[in-house]
């Protein structure tokens, strides 16, 4: 593992701002952005009401109309890319598959919707040779992602993307399989709640036969309580029966510790960002807090996942308490961990470091000793980060 600090900025392209802006432009058939932005803000109310806190990003209500997806690309689309594309850089820098060579990148984006996650991937990789399918049941979610990406945003490299009409449930029909990588963002908690918690495990076993032998697959959920505790009930039933192994979050393939040993938690991250402009003027009706992206997620492959040396996941931060600062973190030995540091031993230079670690950040203790209750342990300081998801 790298020990060196990934710090890449969680920043949504202002190009893609701009493409949605003047979609947005169109959709509502006014000129100025500002006046489009606010006659869309209605149409945000309505669909905010609908999107209840388990579909924080389900789209079937509003599925086939125009305006109500200009409104959800200005407001849900960035946060959306930037989740996914937090998940991609994880892929690319700290997993670091082995991308086919002579052929392009065969890519499935299942149930893209208006197109976050495609996007996301062609700025992540910033390479030639992609070659999308994006399949949704919507067709004008499906008609915008073709606005979005003929919009100008892209920088003529060599991508292409093919849409089709299609549910999830139906991926094999899809031609251009075995996948070198598949992306579900935001789109399977619908169908899981629609037909019930085995559903997913029973899509996760289709898609592994869509996937080439060195395949991936990447899946990203909602951060809530009931969503983040499906997937790891769901990850540690692909750990223990396959066919796929666990590369993300987790460290290790053991059974999830939070499950057992936190069962009020729930295995989530949590990551500051600067929202765009248009986003936070979007913000005015609903008044939501927006300034940090919650979600789950998963990392899994027929590969099977290295042997990490002694690291920690962190899934909680690194908080402040009665002069102690405090955290919990998941370790390669398949346990939870409980750390604490003396704010004392703290100097200036690890303030500074303190504020930038946040949950899911990949970290190491040094000599850390087990106090009297056998379950807190406590450094001398503060830990080592080997890798910073997302910067």
């Amino acid at each position: 593992m790298n020990d060196a600090v990934t710090a890449i900025p969680s920043i949504y392209p202002a190009s893609l701002e701009e493409a949605s802006l003047d979609f947005a432009c169109r959709a509502t058939g006014y000129k100025k952005r500002i006046r489009a932005m606010r006659e869309l803000e209605k149409d945000l109310v309505r669909l905010g009401d609908c999107l209840t806190v388990s579909r924080d990003q389900g789209l079937s209500p509003y599925a086939q109309d125009r305006r109500a997806l200009a409104a959800y690309q200005l407001f849900y689309g960035p946060q959306t890319y930037v989740r996914v594309a937090t998940v991609l850089r994880e892929w690319r820098e700290r997993i670091r598959p082995d991308l086919p060579e002579g052929r392009p990148l065969r890519v499935l984006d299942a149930g893209a919707g208006t197109g976050a996650a495609t996007f996301a991937l062609f700025d992540i990789l910033g390479a030639s040779g992609i070659r999308v399918t994006a399949i949704d049941r919507s067709r004008e979610a499906l008609r915008i992602l073709r606005e979005l990406a003929g919009s100008g945003f892209d920088d003529g490299r060599d991508r292409h993307i093919r849409t089709r009409e299609l549910e999830l449930p139906h991926i094999r029909r899809v031609t251009e399989q075995p996948w070198d990588l598949i992306i579900a963002s935001f789109s399977l908690n619908e169908i899981v709640e629609e037909r019930a918690e085995d559903y997913l495990y029973d899509w996760t076993k289709l898609a592994a036969k869509c996937l080439a032998p060195g395949g991936w697959l990447i899946i990203v959920e909602p951060a809530t309580s009931g969503a983040s505790w499906r997937m790891q009930r769901h990850r540690d039933r692909l750990a223990a029966e396959g066919p796929l192994h666990i590369h993300a979050p987790c460290l290790h393939e053991k059974p999830c510790p939070m499950l057992k040993d936190a069962p009020d938690a729930w295995c989530h991250e949590v990551r500051r960002w600067r929202a765009p402009e248009s986003l936070r003027l979007m913000n005015r009706s609903l008044r939501r807090d927006i300034r940090h992206l919650r979600f789950s997620f998963l990392i899994a492959s027929p590969l099977p996942a290295p042997a990490y040396e002694s690291a920690e996941r962190l899934v909680s931060p690194l908080a402040s308490r009665k002069g102690l600062r405090c955290c919990t973190g998941c370790s390669t030995d398949g346990r939870l961990h409980n750390t604490e540091v003396l704010e004392r031993n703290v100097d200036d230079d690890a303030k500074e470091t303190i504020k930038q670690i946040e949950r899911g950040d990949i970290v190491s203790w040094d000599n850390r000793e087990l106090l009297g209750d056998n379950q807190t342990e406590r450094a001398d300081a503060i830990p080592r980060i080997l890798y910073r998801p997302g910067g």
